[in-house]
């Protein structure tokens, strides 16, 4: 291992591995975090060659001697902590009152960053595998971690060799990568190990669940659920008679609003080239057919048949029993019991009647099309309203709510009901290393997609942890728009931002919607896409010929994707696209990924991380009992302590603003775009009032 010397300063590097308890929830999933009542079983080290097994808590083995003094007497010689997922590890030590200083190196972020994002394993066994280095001895644990017994109850001479077979491989890894590490990811690789730290703070603080606030919102919405499934059930009922709807279920949901269903699936699937396609050494799904609304509609009919109200009789076949018994061959009722094919078990068969079923909509592109059917998302819902008439228009954006409602129940109310702790705060995960573009995301539960708006208002239940306190957002305006700009130097961009006008606004005037449904449209140039209503596509044609820059990169973009088979940001990250190739109608491969992850990989996984990490050593230098709670893509929220509303609004945005500087010093380039942000607080995280817009 290398080991500098200069100036009395030495560094230390110490490989580490913790085992702990877990336990399983209802789901029968493991769980092993500090906060969930789990306790530490086991560390393994590897200061330099001084190696190490301590037992903590075992059911076999009594605890090591002063194990707690010789782990902090490690940690407090050690200047770069090492580990498989170190964040976990860092969790564990803080949670037990171990206190570590210097600084950590992730191999499993590190080799995340080396394969440019590539959806690749990144367990331990399988990137030692990619570097043919010792074999990870797990063969002995994989039968009792498959029972779900955890690592306190396994045999310690199998948890010590596992351990230590951990440690050693990690250490090998981390050399590995360390001899391939290219100088460009040095920048890259440091920020995503600040932001380990960074996290696994905002992980064990949690944030803070008012139970009152979460059980109001579920009777209320619980309450509006039941209402539009009573009303939904009745309108099901009349129009389509006694057949049998579920409605949850998409291809029920489609046979009642299209009136038609598929005749043959596999010939659908061909037809609209809806099935995936070899590519040299990839599969990546087929372009859909283009087809004019009229050539669409005769194609519709020729391959779906229509629905016809129905009447529930008792099935004739077997009298209503759903089964019947074979006859013997002399006539005589056998004793073999068999499925009654003409009800197919249900005892009743459904009896067409003259008037078609449903709500008899159309559709008039093949976008709204999906490989059972027809689609019934809140897209195409909102695109049938425009057209429906007032009976229609009641029931799609009826269901619309019903099914909004319910997936917000299930994922948030009780996601975060599940998650809560003695202390009713959530610890959500948050995970540098799952995404392609290197943005956050977060599971139990998932707040990287937490609703916005009061149409469900999930947000109110998050308050301060402190009586009097405020909960403080900072919200960066535009930035993946403005990092569009920044990086094709588009001229009309920097005009635009420098005039203050909102792309959003724009792009909603344009097409007639929303601010906040206009979003995706101004994302969707930004990121490649061109598909859509023919407004739509003419809002996009106009976008590329307002923002000729933002167009010639994305053309450079797909140049350098096909003969550097990666495409390079200015922080020093790359995207791997080692497939990527041109089609006979010029066009690329992967062309919206290849347009898509530099806007969203240098906006939120390399500028917002440096606002996070600044925030954090601002409140540090100040001795501040504020801490950051939670980011989402582009925001930063905090959790004030009461007398520190001011300074913290002072903090947050001398941190949001310093992203020009911070690129200097980091990246060593110059962030010219102008920054705008906004800066909001409240006593929950949804009823909040602006303090600051720039």
């Amino acid at each position: 291992m290398d080991r500098n010397r200069g100036g009395g300063y030495i560094k230390m590097i110490t490989v580490l591995d913790i085992e702990t308890t877990y336990k399983v929830d209802k789901d029968n999933k493991t769980e092993a975090e500090p906060y969930t009542g789990n306790m530490l079983v086991s560390v393994g080290y590897d200061m330099e060659g001084e190696k190490n097994y301590l037992c903590f808590y075992h059911q076999d083995r009594s605890p090591t001697e002063d194990a707690t003094k010789t782990l902090q007497d490690v940690l407090d010689k050690t200047t770069l902590l090492v580990g498989h997922n170190i964040k976990f590890d860092l969790k564990w030590l803080r949670a037990c009152k171990f206190t570590y200083t210097g600084k950590v190196y992730d191999t499993m972020i590190a080799e995340y960053l080396l394969n440019g994002g590539s959806k690749i394993p990144l367990s331990l066994k399988k990137c030692c595998e990619r570097y043919a280095l010792s074999k990870k001895k797990t063969d002995l644990t994989e039968k009792y971690l498959q029972d779900k017994i955890s690592f306190e109850k396994i045999p310690w001479p199998i948890v010590q060799e596992y351990g230590e077979a951990d440690v050693q491989v990690t250490k090998e890894l981390y050399e590995a990568q360390i001899d391939n590490m290219p100088s460009r990811l040095k920048n890259t690789l440091e920020l995503s190990h600040e932001m380990c730290d960074l996290l696994c703070d905002m992980e064990n603080n949690g944030i803070q669940i008012s139970r009152e606030n979460l059980y109001s919102i579920r009777e209320e919405y619980t309450k509006e659920l039941a209402s539009l499934e009573s009303f939904l059930t009745r309108e099901v009922k009349r129009v389509m008679g006694d057949t049998e709807i579920n409605l949850d279920s998409s291809v029920d949901r489609s046979r009642v609003i299209f009136s038609r269903e598929v005749i043959d699936k596999k010939k659908w699937a061909l037809t609209f080239n809806l099935g995936y396609e070899d590519r040299g050494n990839s599969r990546r799904k087929k372009r859909p057919k283009r087809m004019t609304a009229t050539v669409l509609g005769q194609t519709l009919a020729k391959m779906t048949k229509l629905l016809y109200r129905t009447r529930m009789e008792p099935c004739n076949k077997c009298g209503g029993s759903g089964h019947y018994f074979a006859l013997k061959k002399d006539g005589t009722i056998g004793k073999q019991r068999r499925l009654c094919k003409a009800c197919r078990g249900k005892g009743v068969v459904y009896i067409r009647q003259k008037e078609i079923a449903g709500f008899k909509m159309n559709i008039d592109t093949v976008e709204d099309i999906t490989v059972h059917g027809f689609k019934t998302d809140k897209h195409t819902i909102d695109k049938l309203v425009k057209s429906a008439n007032p009976q229609q228009k009641i029931f799609v954006e009826s269901y619309s709510k019903y099914n909004a409602i319910k997936t917000y129940l299930k994922t948030f109310i009780d996601g975060i009901e599940r998650g809560l702790d003695s202390k009713d705060k959530i610890h959500p995960q948050y995970m540098q290393c799952v995404t392609s573009t290197g943005r956050l995301s977060s599971r139990n539960p998932n707040f990287q997609n937490m609703p916005r708006s009061g149409t469900f208002p999930v947000r109110k239940v998050v308050i301060s942890r402190w009586e009097g306190g405020h909960m403080l957002e900072g919200d960066y305006s535009q930035l993946e728009f403005r990092v569009a700009g920044f990086l094709s130097k588009d001229k009309q961009v920097y005009e635009d931002v420098g005039n203050n006008i909102d792309v959003h606004a724009y792009t909603a005037s344009i097409l007639g919607v929303s601010r906040q449904d206009a979003k995706a449209d101004t994302f969707k140039p930004l990121y490649g896409g061109m598909m859509g209503t023919p407004k739509q596509v003419q809002y996009y044609k106009a976008f590329k010929d307002k923002y000729k820059g933002v167009t010639k990169w994305h053309e450079d973009l797909c140049n350098e994707a096909v003969t550097e088979k990666q495409i390079n940001l200015p922080s020093g990250r790359h995207y791997a696209f080692e497939n990527t190739y041109r089609l006979r109608y010029g066009g690329v491969t992967n062309a919206t990924s290849i347009k898509n992850y530099p806007v969203q990989g240098f906006a939120t996984a390399d500028l917002l991380p440096i606002a996070l990490i600044y925030t954090k050593k601002l409140l540090t230098d100040n001795n501040m009992k504020t801490i950051i709670c939670n980011t989402v893509h582009d925001s930063i929220v905090l959790d004030v302590y009461p007398s520190e509303k001011e300074l913290a609004v002072d903090i947050l945005k001398t941190a949001m603003l310093s992203l020009k500087s911070e690129c200097i010093r980091r990246y060593n380039i110059e962030y010219d775009m102008p920054i705008g942000i906004e800066i909001k607080i409240g006593n929950n995280w949804l009823d909040m009032k602006g303090v600051l817009n720039i």
